[in-house]
């Protein structure tokens, strides 16, 4: 007989893994964020995150036509 866990559960499991592979880096980003601010250059850091996901999403659709 199959155990069948409570969504509950699932969904907490599910977010401490997310949070313990995405919250370093997410704290870092707003520490980095907090210190760019500190010398009135968010819009530095904000341009250069916004160029990162415009390769990554270029190159995920370019992948996504060869493939």
């Amino acid at each position: 007989m199959p155990v069948h866990m409570p969504r509950l559960t699932v969904a907490t499991v599910g977010l401490a893994i997310l949070i313990a592979i995405f919250g370093s880096r997410l704290i870092s980003l707003y520490i980095d964020y907090l210190w760019f601010g500190a010398l009135s250059y968010e819009q530095v850091m904000l341009t250069t995150i916004a160029y990162r996901l415009g390769t990554i999403a270029a190159v995920a659709v370019f992948t996504f036509i060869l493939v």
